[in-house]
C-alpha cells in the first residue's frame, strides 16, 4: 500500500520523503524512549522497523539512481573494513552503541555490505554455492528457526552445564535443522507460488531468483 504510490513520484522527491521519514521515525523513537518508554507508539516502532526497511530502500535508490559519490564512498575500503568488522563484533555480541539505534546501525551496515557486494567491490565475495542455497532457503530459515530453538529447549532441557561439547550439540542440532527443514519449505511450499509468480507475474527476474 505504500511503495507504489513512492514510485510514482520524481527521484528526487522519493528521496526527499525517504530521507524525511527515517529522521522522523528515528527521532519519534529516541523521544519516545526517553520520555514515553512503555507507550504502544514506541512498541509499534520496535517491533515493526519501519525506518529500517526505509534505509534500505534509500540505499536501493541511490544504487539505482547511480549516485557515483554513494556509491564510491560506500564500497570504498575504508568503509567496507569498518562494516565487516561492526559486522563480525555484533555476530559475536561485542558491538554496542546505543540499545536505541542497535538495529537502525545493523540496517546501515548490511546496507553497505549489500552495495560492496552488487558492485563487486566488497572485500568478500559472497558470490559461491554454499551461500546461494543458504539465500534461497533464507525466508525458511528465518521463519523457522525461533521454533527450534524454543522446541529444541525443551528436548534438550538436560544440557544445561556450559561445556563446549553441550554448546556444540546446541548449535549443531539447531542449524542443521534449520536448513534441513527450510530447504523443504522452500521447495514443496515456496516453489509452487514462486513458479506461479514466475510465470504470471514477474517483469524483470532479479539475480539470483533463477527458480530451480
Amino acid at each position: 500500500m505504500f511503495w507504489p504510490w513512492i514510485n510514482k513520484l520524481r527521484k528526487n522527491n522519493i528521496l526527499l520523503i525517504v530521507i524525511g521519514l527515517i529522521t522522523l521515525l528515528i527521532l519519534v523513537k529516541i523521544y519516545i524512549h526517553i520520555f514515553y518508554p512503555d507507550s504502544t507508539i514506541g512498541l509499534a516502532i520496535n517491533v515493526t522497523r519501519f525506518q529500517c526497511m526505509l534505509i534500505g530502500a534509500l540505499g536501493a535508490i541511490l544504487y539505482k539512481n547511480d549516485y557515483k559519490y554513494f556509491i564510491k564512498i560506500t564500497t570504498s575500503k575504508p568503509v567496507q573494513i569498518v562494516s565487516w568488522a561492526i559486522m563480525i563484533l555484533m555476530t559475536i555480541n561485542k558491538y554496542h552503541i546505543a540499545s536505541i539505534l542497535d538495529h537502525e546501525i545493523l540496517t546501515l551496515i548490511t546496507v553497505l555490505l549489500i552495495i560492496g557486494q552488487i558492485t563487486k567491490k566488497g572485500l568478500i565475495d559472497l558470490e559461491n554455492f554454499i551461500l546461494d542455497f543458504l539465500g534461497k532457503i533464507s525466508y525458511g530459515m528465518y521463519v523457522i528457526h525461533p521454533l527450534l530453538i524454543f522446541l529444541c529447549s525443551k528436548v534438550l532441557v538436560e544440557v544445561t552445564s556450559y561445556s563446549m561439547l553441550n554448546y556444540l550439540i546446541v548449535y549443531v542440532s539447531i542449524i542443521s535443522l534449520t536448513i534441513v527443514l527450510s530447504y523443504f519449505s522452500y521447495k514443496y511450499l515456496e516453489m509452487p507460488f514462486l513458479r506461479l509468480k514466475t510465470k504470471k507475474y514477474t517483469v524483470i527476474n532479479s539475480s539470483g531468483t533463477r527458480i530451480s
